[in-house]
This record gives structure tokens, sequence and C-alpha cells, in this order.
């Protein structure tokens, strides 16, 4: 994995050294997909602070097209207070994480503050993550109870993420990471 910083970067596949200057607006994250293009590896770039990392993370849509694109973001808490990160944080992580397993190419843009956070262990991600498919067959108790077990909420309308309802034979699930409901 290559690792970049808006000062310096550098390309550790091919052993050389490449400098960039001078990139003002956009024209670094245009310079960032171009140089990932050339890789064939995921390329972390680690942004200055959290208003960088949403510029270039928005940069970097804007002008992508075929590279996959992920965001680490903050938890935006501070380490001792009494609040809990917002759920659309948390999802955004968790989706980041679980895609990175398998990611062959691509970036990954996150800030100093983010990589220094611990981060729970892989098989953990995997125990308590799910999938399903259109048409699958499924049992709706020990659905349920999974569901449970990794912290979703039984509620009986669902408008956030980690709610479900279950009603009869229709199943409403808000998963984490997703950006609209499901029946």
């Amino acid at each position: 994995m290559n690792i970049l910083y808006p000062e310096n970067y550098k390309t550790f596949s091919s052993g050389s050294t490449c400098y960039w200057g001078s990139l003002f607006g956009s024209s670094e994250a245009l310079a960032l997909i171009e140089f990932t293009k050339t890789q064939q590896q995921v390329v972390l770039y680690v942004a200055k602070d959290i208003t960088h990392y949403v510029q270039i993370h928005r940069a970097l849509n804007f002008y992508n097209s075929s590279l996959k694109i992920l965001g680490f973001s903050n938890w935006e808490v501070l380490a001792f207070d009494h609040f809990s990160p917002h759920p659309d944080i948390v999802s955004s992580r968790l989706k980041t994480l679980s895609q990175l397993a398998t990611l062959k190419t691509g970036i990954v843009i996150t800030t100093l503050e983010s990589l220094l956070q611990r981060l729970c262990p892989t098989d953990y991600i995997d125990k308590y993550s799910f999938s399903l498919k259109a048409g699958e067959t499924l049992e709706i108790e020990p659905f349920v109870n999974k569901l449970l077990k990794i912290g979703y909420r039984r509620v009986s309308t669902v408008m956030e993420q980690g709610e479900f309802n279950i009603k009869g034979a229709l199943i409403d699930l808000y998963p984490m990471g997703a950006k609209s409901p499901y029946r």
C-alpha cells in the first residue's frame, strides 16, 4: 500500500521518489487519481485535517470514474465526551473497513487523527456483519437474534441506520452503510 502525505508524495512500489508542489484547489485530487492509476495497489492518502479531508474527497469523487474511493472519516467526538459518534459516521467507517479486505486498487482517504485511533480486529467485523441477496431464503428467528446481537434496534417504523422491523413476511431493514432502507 502506498501512503501519500499532502506535502510529500512517494512511490514505494517502484522505489523512486517524486515530489509535487504548487497544487492548488482540486488539481491535487486530479494528480492523485492519475498517480493511483499508475499503481497496481491501494493508495492511502492522509489529509491535513477534516476540512482538507472533505475537500479532497469531494474533488476525487468529481474527477473519478473508474477508481474505487473509500473515505475513513473522523469520529468527530472528543476523546472524553459522553457522546457517541453519529450513526452515519459509524456506518461509513464500517463500510470502508469491510471493503478493505477485497480492495485491490483504489484510494483510501483519511486523516492522521483517524489513523491513530485503535480499530477492532477484522475477525470481529466479519463475525458481526451480514449480507443478504435478493431471493435468498431467510429464517426469521435466527435473523432477528443476529440483528439484535450486533446492535440493531427493533422499531415500529424504520427511519435510521441500524433499525429493523418485521411484519409477517415483510422485513424493513436500514443497514449500516446504506443510503436508504430496504424492504
